[in-house]
């Protein structure tokens, strides 16, 4: 019996252990969604959400990875993500959008152009209440 209970113990330490290797495993992997969305890298962003990179989660600063490709004025990363379903109007921690970052971004017209097309809210509020337009 006390056999049995250590052999029980030992495959629960180490599914315990395989189950925090693959959550390191997912959280390095959106954080290379994150990298390239920054950087442009719309090759490896392919790459990334054909194994298991996912849009449904927030970078440390509570940013969605669509709007770090608008803020860095990456718009075909931007369209990629869009493309594979990312919301357009998700906002960050301070309640701001994709929108809102790509027309504060210098040479983003087009950037603004395919978001409106996507449906992006135009009358969205910061938390502070900021807007697009007065």
């Amino acid at each position: 019996m006390a056999n049995k209970r250590k052999h029980v113990a030992d495959a629960n330490a180490n599914l315990n252990s395989n189950r925090r290797r693959a959550a390191y495993a997912v959280n390095e992997v959106n954080s290379a969604l994150f990298w390239n969305a920054r950087t442009g890298d719309e090759e490896a962003m392919h790459l990334l959400l054909a194994n298991g990179a996912t849009m449904a989660v927030t970078d440390e600063s509570g940013c969605p990875v669509l709007i770090i490709a608008a803020m860095h004025g990456n718009e075909g990363a931007m369209c990629l993500l869009l493309e594979k379903g990312a919301a357009v109007d998700a906002t960050d921690k301070y309640g701001q959008t994709a929108l809102m970052k790509a027309a504060s971004c210098r040479g983003c017209e087009e950037m603004v152009r395919v978001l409106l097309e996507k449906g992006a809210a135009v009358d969205a509020t910061t938390k502070e209440g900021a807007r697009l337009h007065s």
